[in-house]
């Protein structure tokens, strides 16, 4: 945990989020517009003596997870963790790159430094295809027990750091109007997922955002249309979750001067 004396020194929080397309926009909803913008904004104005330095980072796979989270925290050194836990690994396969199993931010390292060099080469000034997309291995769907031991070595892995503490967030949810095109497409596979992300923050002691209970209050308004993604509002009801467990965190550090 932060003391006291640590995070006023710092007069920052540094927070780190793993996850998917949620966390950075997409078609109908702006950057500006997704839960960790504006559970930044929230939390900066309750608590105005500490900036809150968000850093999102993308999960391509779970395979992926305890190599990122290795070279986040020796880079970075984020106070807490977020990792947004997906039940589309579960309902589909999933095309991961050789090299990312092992080092993830390796290949993303290499794969900018080609589309750069390749583009300058072509005088195109588009994200081209390099070699390194061509060592791809298409995984099965992962079993739940899969997914919760991926989970737990992350959640071991910031332990054995100077990690604050790590936060899982549960899936969106699925019903009869969603039309992703994944290969499970049940309620089941993401009600699933969610009950072992629960089970999972109790058996290890660390917080949990019960997103899929949060969005199902909220009724359909808080997802698009057809779609497992936030809407808007779903992402406003999201980020005062995060605002909600990240803040009682800080708070309990009684960190901020008057």
């Amino acid at each position: 945990m932060i003391s006291h004396e640590v995070l006023n020194k710092q007069k920052a929080v540094n927070v780190l989020f793993l996850g998917q397309c949620l966390q950075y926009g997409y078609p109908g909803v702006y950057a500006s517009e997704t839960f960790p913008h504006l559970a930044k904004r929230t939390l900066e104005s309750r608590f105005p003596h500490l900036a809150f330095n968000f850093n999102l980072k993308y999960l391509y796979h779970p395979v992926g997870l305890k190599p990122i989270l290795a070279h986040r925290l020796m880079v970075s050194n984020p106070d807490f963790v977020i990792i947004f836990v997906s039940a589309i690994f579960v309902a589909s396969s999933w095309r991961v790159n050789y090299i990312y199993e092992i080092a993830p931010e390796v290949i993303d390292t290499a794969r900018s430094f080609m589309q750069k060099v390749e583009a300058r080469t072509k005088r195109e000034y588009v994200r081209s295809k390099t070699l390194l997309d061509n060592l791809l291995t298409r995984r099965a769907p992962l079993s739940i027990d899969e997914y919760r031991n991926y989970l737990r070595e992350g959640i071991e892995t910031c332990r054995t750091s100077n990690i604050r503490s790590v936060v899982l967030m549960g899936p969106s949810y699925f019903d009869e109007d969603t039309h992703e095109g994944y290969a499970l497409e049940s309620p089941e596979v993401w009600l699933s997922v969610n009950r072992m992300v629960l089970a999972l923050g109790e058996e290890m002691n660390v917080p949990v955002i019960d997103t899929q209970g949060l969005l199902i209050d909220c009724g359909r308004e808080s997802r698009l249309p057809h779609s497992i993604k936030y809407s808007p509002f779903g992402h406003t009801m999201v980020a005062l979750e995060v605002d909600r467990v990240l803040g009682a965190m800080v708070s309990s550090l009684d960190a901020v001067d008057p």
